[in-house]
């Protein structure tokens, strides 16, 4: 039984660890994309008063 039942953690930690990974670079991507929404949100915001203003 304890053989069997390391053999079956082992086989769920290797799904485990691929499943992180995908759900790690979906993330990194999706993270990256948050970044660049904000950043050009910041920079239309900050141009707007310039514009009318300026």
């Amino acid at each position: 039984m304890g053989r069997g039942g390391e053999g079956e953690t082992r086989r769920g930690g290797d799904g485990e660890t691929s499943w992180i990974e995908i759900d790690n670079s979906y993330l990194s991507l999706s993270f990256i994309k948050n970044i660049v929404s904000c950043i050009f949100v910041t920079i239309t915001v900050l141009l707007l008063p310039l514009h009318l203003f300026g």
